[in-house]
């Protein structure tokens, strides 16, 4: 220690220890060494996710490539009355089981044909050596006037793996009931490597009750790995406990990239799909559910009484709604009388958290418990932005927990009401407004901020006694619902809606 005085001052200078010296020069070296290791465990990582998706997009290719040389066109029979030693070639040579089906390779252009009118027990099982080309789909199918019935007691009744190019048509799925099925009705089911999207996927004219778990599911299990080229169309599912129909895939946060792509949903109908009471933490009991999708379509769907049972404290159900989507088209379609058991959601329409660049149109909900239109964002998602509602009518929305006919929730970007009519009443539970914003900002200021440029414009707002027009909070930047024509009127006066 060396001391440096003068009349006015003294200042120490104080050498580090050698111990000390040694321990910064460890410190150095450890961060150095950990620093040299994340590059690596990062470029092995990146390394290994390139070798995965390339491996996942060759062997697909492998797949549809080998599926187009093989002949196919021939049809399968199955009948209580045949016999699974058969070969299944001909109505009089039937196969009498689904194990036995669900044993075979079907080519593309093969089809698989239950007599109708008679139960089948059990399952069906397809797998990645089925179909393959979507120009030429595998089908299955019914023989004759009637579908034929599959039920599966307490498991699934169609899982489909991987599925390329195929078709289910005119299939009724009957579980055991909520209380003992496990399964869903219609299952599938992408798990090939790669974020790859298996093509050509078609169902049509199914109804699907009685299942424990989904109506009918498509689920993308690895990563970001789904489907495309999909249609579901004039088919119904009902009675079931998670959903109607859910599309859903593996949720990254803040990841851009989506499971599916060019989904499209058209004449389906979703009711009485009530939610599982055990599920407090998340939703469950909604009619459709479209997620992990860029581009899909939802159109002429009716849904009504869905999720009568859901207990879910954060996030109930909804007639129809989406999460994590770009892109979508919801138009044309009717969801009424939908409920909750909880505090949480029950309505109507719903574009929710990571909804991006979509469009609701012509569309009309009424007699929910919950909002007829509702835009939120929850954290973590992709930041909501670029969505519009237009020509939309809402009749006595809300009628529980006070929602708005209109209800925006979270960190909601540039979003509008357009040419829509909101008519509300009040209830003796509940004191609904026409209008709700609530921008949450203490819970997303840290990450997407408040909400910003809500417009509701060139609308018209029928408001019964004691109802107010518009309910909001603090933090909405850029809020503008002033271009509305509000009236005050009688309950009397008030527009009603007739269920169909």
């Amino acid at each position: 220690m060396t001391e440096f005085r003068d009349a006015k001052s003294v200042v120490v200078d104080v050498a580090p220890s050698p111990m000390t010296r040694r321990l910064v020069r460890a410190a150095g070296r450890l961060m150095r060494r950990i620093l040299a290791a994340s590059l690596v465990i990062g470029m092995v990582m990146w390394l290994g996710s390139m070798a995965i998706k390339s491996w996942g997009r060759w062997s697909l290719n492998r797949r549809m490539q080998a599926a187009q040389t093989l002949k196919g066109g021939q049809p399968y029979f199955v009948d209580p009355a045949g016999n699974d030693t058969n070969d299944g070639r001909a109505p009089d040579r039937a196969w009498r089981s689904l194990a036995r089906a669900s044993g075979a390779t079907f080519a593309p252009g093969d089809s698989l044909m239950l007599t109708g009118g008679i139960e089948y027990v059990g399952t069906l099982h397809l797998g990645d050596d089925d179909g393959g080309d979507p120009s030429r789909p595998f089908v299955v199918t019914s023989r004759g006037p009637l579908p034929a019935i599959i039920t599966p007691a307490d498991s699934d009744g169609v899982v489909a793996r991987n599925p390329i190019g195929l078709t289910i048509s005119r299939i009724l799925v009957r579980g055991s009931g909520v209380a003992s099925n496990k399964g869903s009705g219609i299952a599938l089911v992408v798990t090939a490597p790669g974020s790859v999207q298996l093509p050509g996927i078609r169902v049509e004219d199914v109804d699907v009750s009685g299942m424990g778990r989904f109506g009918m599911v498509i689920d993308g299990k690895w990563l970001k790995s789904g489907l495309r080229d999909v249609v579901i169309a004039d088919s119904d599912f009902h009675a079931n406990q998670l959903a109607g129909l859910s599309v859903i895939g593996k949720y990254l946060p803040f990841d851009r990239r989506y499971a599916h792509a060019n989904v499209q949903i058209e004449g389906v109908r979703a009711w009485d799909n009530a939610g599982d009471p055990e599920l407090d933490k998340e939703h469950s009991g909604s009619g459709i559910v479209l997620s992990n999708v860029r581009g899909g379509v939802i159109r002429r769907c009716v849904t009504w009484n869905n999720g009568a049972a859901s207990h879910g404290r954060i996030g109930g159900p909804y007639g129809i709604w989406t999460w994590d989507v770009d892109s979508v088209l919801m138009e044309r379609s009717v969801s009424f009388a939908n409920r909750t058991a909880s505090k949480a959601d029950g309505g109507g329409f719903d574009f929710d958290g990571g909804t991006t660049n979509s469009l609701m149109r012509d569309n009309v909900s009424f007699d929910n418990d919950g909002a007829g239109v509702l835009v939120a964002q929850f954290t973590y998602a992709v930041p909501f932005h670029d969505n519009r509602i237009e020509r939309h009518v809402s009749i006595d929305d809300g009628r529980k927990n006070g929602y708005g006919a209109f209800t925006s929730w979270g960190a909601v970007f540039d979003t509008e009401l357009h040419s829509s009519v909101l008519s509300v009443r009040s209830t003796a539970t509940a004191l609904p407004s026409a209008i709700q914003v609530y921008t949450n900002w203490w819970k997303h200021w840290w990450e997407q901020g408040s909400s910003r440029n809500i417009r509701v414009a060139n609308s018209l707002a029928f408001l019964g006694p004691g109802v107010e027009y518009l309910r909001t909070e603090a933090g909405a930047e850029g809020l503008d619902v002033g271009g509305v024509i509000r009236l005050q009127l009688r309950d009397e006066e008030l527009p009603r809606a007739a269920q169909p």
